[in-house]
């Protein structure tokens, strides 16, 4: 966005915050600065900008990072993004770390009640 005129600094720390809403997030900062281009008579810097937020920025915030984040851990894209709206909400910024490890810390402790309690359980339901 700095190369379009736009600080930098600034819009790129936006877009980072807004690209931990699904799909949208980044869309919600550069789909309205190219336009704001296109209308004040910069088109070309706006075709520019909506064609690399398209092609590179879109395809790295919906396709990439959810494949970088999900790693192994097993927890969909959307449990993670509730896990770290929930993490920030109650740690702050550090809760972007203590979000998902403490969910996926709870997932475990659920698999390991449910493998170790499988008879007992087996047991409950049929009564």
């Amino acid at each position: 966005m700095s190369m379009a005129g736009f600080p930098g600094l600034f819009w790129g720390s936006m877009m980072g915050f807004a690209s931990f809403i699904p799909f949208v997030g980044t869309a919600l900062i550069w789909m309205p600065a190219s336009i704001y281009l296109a209308l004040t008579g910069d088109w070309q810097w706006g075709l520019f900008l909506a064609i690399w937020g398209v092609v590179v920025v879109g395809s790295i915030d919906n396709f990439l990072r959810p494949l970088l984040m999900q790693g192994s851990s097993g927890m969909s894209t959307l449990l993670l993004f509730f896990s770290l709206l929930g993490g920030i909400q109650l740690f702050g910024l550090i809760g972007l770390i203590y979000g998902p490890i403490i969910f996926a810390v709870t997932l475990v402790l659920f698999n390991l009640y449910e493998t170790e309690f499988a008879g007992f359980l087996d047991k409950q339901d049929k009564q």
